[in-house]
């Protein structure tokens, strides 16, 4: 639908935006049976117990977001399972405000963490701390696709896969 790469992200975004992304999404779990009326009162489908807003500490650009201690902060918020079997809070996670390359003053929110009680905000605030790094000037950009697996590909990354 769009001829590069840049006007492709744009009407994603653009969707996103205008909310005919979640028309479409809303189309999809009606098509498989699914029941709607869940997203109604979002007050009942997203009620956390805690908020914490993280502000940016500095002025400057998102120059680095390390994700594994990204993927760390959600699961010690209770999004996430340390263990197979363990619960995971479904009013538990991370909305993140502020993408690598954003341009950010000191005091803006770049994070709005999400937990069942205060208690738990406070480690993953830390690991936000860290994996979030600021620069004077902005990013190099990173290629958005670094790979694209065919049949060929991934039935070879198979057979060569550790197990």
């Amino acid at each position: 639908m769009a001829a590069t790469p840049e006007a492709g992200h744009q009407l994603a975004e653009a969707a996103l935006e205008d909310g005919s992304a979640l028309s479409v999404f809303f189309r999809m779990i009606e098509a498989q049976g699914g029941d709607t009326s869940v997203f109604a009162d979002a007050t009942a489908f997203h009620n956390p117990g805690a908020t914490h807003v993280l502000e940016s500490w500095k002025t400057g650009y998102v120059s680095a977001m390390d994700t594994t201690k990204i993927g760390w902060a959600v699961q010690r918020t209770g999004a996430g399972r340390e263990k197979a079997g363990e619960p995971v809070d479904p009013h538990a996670g991370i909305l993140f405000h502020a993408r690598r390359g954003a341009r950010v003053q000191q005091g803006q929110p770049i994070a709005t963490l999400y937990a069942t009680s205060p208690a738990l905000l406070a480690e993953p605030t830390a690991l936000l701390k860290e994996a979030i790094e600021f620069s004077p000037t902005p990013p190099a950009p990173v290629p958005q696709v670094t790979r694209i697996f065919t049949r060929e590909s991934a039935e070879k990354y198979l057979r060569n896969a550790v197990r």
